[in-house]
């Protein structure tokens, strides 16, 4: 779902449409005996970072984080690879990344990790 346009799916990038509290989460599988690390990046800025490693042989790994914060109009928000080590993500609905509005504000001034 892409309600209101903001995430560029050229750029796979979340572009804030108002100055607001917005809430990034994000997802990521690992298979077995494989490692991912990523980051939510606001702004240039890693925010909350995910990791996931699939031990030996039971298979899969599940790594999940969330970012609540102060955006301005225009702040770009995305997800990376946080670390050099960190192999494929695993395809389909379980690495996932969505971001929303709570409510607008004004004139943001700050942000605020949880």
């Amino acid at each position: 779902m892409n309600a209101g346009n903001a995430f560029d799916p050229v750029m796979h990038t979340f572009i804030c449409p108002v100055d607001g509290i917005y809430v990034f989460q994000s997802a990521f599988m690992a298979e077995s005996r494989d490692v991912i690390e990523t980051a939510i990046v606001l702004e240039g800025a890693e925010s909350a970072r995910i990791y996931a490693a699939g031990e030996s042989d039971h298979g899969y790994d599940q790594g999940f984080n969330a970012l609540v914060s102060l955006c301005k109009h225009g702040h770009h928000v995305w997800v990376h690879t946080a670390h050099p080590n960190s192999r494929a993500v695993y395809p389909g609905n379980f690495s996932t990344f969505s971001g929303f509005l709570l409510w607008e504000v004004e004139s943001p001034s700050a942000v605020f990790v949880g």
